[in-house]
């Protein structure tokens, strides 16, 4: 089993992690935490947004096939419109995260990378 895994790592090579990416085994349990939440967040507004795409382009094929059924286009007009809704809360959410880390805290990264303080007695 040794010979398959020495001879895996010369056949694959060694694979490093981004730049950037977050590491999780370092932290202390706060950090680590944090970290998870913004990985999980960061995917849920990348989610969002795909999912507001594909309702936009939904939304259009459906006035496009309306053939000037009232009831259709209008369907179709309030899909556009509450997608719309959808993308400006997207784009607005994290916008307002740092106004309000800015304004409250002096940080514009305060909410979504808290620093903890330890109190000592």
């Amino acid at each position: 089993m040794k010979l398959i895994a020495s001879t895996a790592s010369d056949v694959i090579g060694i694979i490093s992690p981004p730049i950037d990416a977050p590491v999780f085994g370092t932290a202390t349990p706060q950090e680590g935490l944090i970290k998870i939440l913004n990985v999980v967040l960061n995917l849920v507004l990348i989610v969002a947004a795909i999912f507001a795409l594909f309702n936009f382009i939904i939304a259009g094929y459906n006035y496009i096939f309306a053939n000037g059924d009232s009831k259709k286009v209008s369907e179709a007009n309030q899909k556009i419109f509450f997608t719309l809704v959808g993308i400006i809360i997207i784009v607005l959410a994290p916008l307002a995260a740092i106004v309000l880390g800015v304004v409250i805290f002096g940080k514009w990264d305060a909410i979504i990378n808290p620093q903890f303080t330890t109190l000592t007695p």
